[in-house]
């Protein structure tokens, strides 16, 4: 864990609990993911319902990413996250009964899927927002990176343990450590103590919701972030969801084939979540995202073409570097182009244009490699995400302060 210091969040006791507690979670969903994309594989599904397992989680955050950031600005932050803490445990219970009896289909796991899915889309903007309660405002960009350090630190080492664990015990394995990882997190939250918080306004989930939409709709920095994360999250999805089918057809792999290849892209989204804060004392928050295109394009070409499992790995570290630079710069951005009042619906907005162009993207990726093959499908979504890169030319990204 990095050393805390006056300007570090890790400073703050509570910011460390829950990032730590955060970990073990994300680890347990990550061997998860793992779990479901390959015994999508093994249940026979198609290259599409190979890459439904990602939309099947992006998807509830179109749906849902609104609603949630009412909540997280209405409700107690914590009581919300808690709840989803709760739910999401139960429905990976659920799910690890199913798999272990065999009654697995195709439609059934995205149906759990799709439910977990859901819990974190609630669960997203109250943890964002709540980062914004814990730390002071000068620390706000660094604890978004640290938040995007700590994914990607399971990201580098989960899934492939997730990858040796599938092709050691099969996916039930990978589903019951799942389900075990939420209860640290569910336990810090049970014994957070949470100071009295400043009084918000309180409206009607509907009439917070419509608020939400008209603010947006009238702030033109934080429109130019959701124009960009639209474009970036909907060619940026062929990699991730496609990449079972990378390992399995392109590469002739196994499970732990994949997880390789998803570590891969772990430890690249650890190098760009470390040079986050770094860049944006450099650099504009609209350089940082056309390096970070940049480097997503060149991974996307070099991925579609390798044959060779290194070169996909190190081929993946720029996917991995560019696609965390880019979401932390916009998130920070919107993050610091609103009030805190309306932070968490802000959030979940951006989150839906990013995460919802991601599930659009996963089905677009998955029917194109059904037509036209694996690597031409990556090959597409990267000239596509070449159109991201030269809308910078039209909608720059805002300046903001740190």
């Amino acid at each position: 864990m990095p050393q805390p210091t006056a300007q570090s969040p890790f400073a703050i006791p509570l910011f460390r609990r829950i990032w730590s507690a955060n970990i073990i979670s994300q680890f347990g969903t990550l061997i998860q993911s793992v779990g479901a994309a390959w015994m999508m594989l093994q249940l026979g599904g198609t290259n599409t319902q190979v890459a439904l397992v990602q939309a099947s989680v992006t998807m509830p955050i179109l749906l849902l990413a609104l609603f949630a950031g009412a909540l997280a600005d209405n409700y107690s932050r914590r009581m919300v996250m808690l709840c989803c803490q709760l739910a999401m445990f139960i429905a990976s219970v659920a799910l690890c009964i199913v798999a272990w009896t065999g009654l697995l289909t195709p439609w059934i796991l995205l149906g759990f899927t799709f439910t977990i899915g859901c819990g974190l889309a609630i669960n997203a903007p109250s943890w964002q927002a709540n980062v914004g309660d814990i730390v002071p405002r000068g620390t706000i960009a660094s604890a978004v990176a640290m938040n995007s350090l700590g994914f990607n630190i399971a990201r580098s080492v989960g899934p492939a343990l997730g990858g040796m664990i599938v092709a050691a015990a099969g996916a039930a394995a990978a589903f019951t450590l799942n389900a075990l990882s939420y209860l640290p997190l569910m336990a810090v939250l049970v014994t957070w103590k949470q100071e009295k918080a400043p009084p918000r306004l309180k409206e009607g989930l509907g009439t917070a919701m419509a608020a939400g939409v008209r603010y947006v709709a009238m702030s033109p920095p934080v429109r130019t972030v959701l124009g960009r994360a639209l474009l970036v999250g909907l060619a940026a999805s062929s990699i991730p969801s496609l990449l079972p089918l990378v390992a399995h057809d392109l590469l002739g792999g196994e499970a732990t084939t994949f997880g390789f290849l998803s570590g891969g892209f772990g430890v690249g989204a650890v190098c760009g979540a470390l040079a986050t804060r770094h860049l944006r004392a450099r650099l504009s928050s609209e350089t940082t995202v056309r390096l970070a295109l940049t480097s997503l394009i060149i991974g996307g070409v070099m991925v579609s073409q390798s044959r060779f499992l290194p070169l996909s790995i190190f081929a993946l570290l720029f996917t991995g570097t560019g696609w965390i630079l880019a979401i932390a710069t916009m998130n920070v951005t919107v993050q610091m182009s609103v009030p805190r009042w309306i932070v968490g619906r802000a959030l979940s907005l951006f989150q839906m244009f990013v995460f919802g162009s991601m599930a659009f993207g996963s089905f677009a990726a998955g029917r194109l490699s059904e037509q036209l093959g694996v690597a031409n499908a990556i090959l597409i979504m990267s000239a596509v995400q070449s159109i991201s890169l030269l809308a910078g030319l039209f909608l720059r990204l805002p300046k903001t302060d740190d």
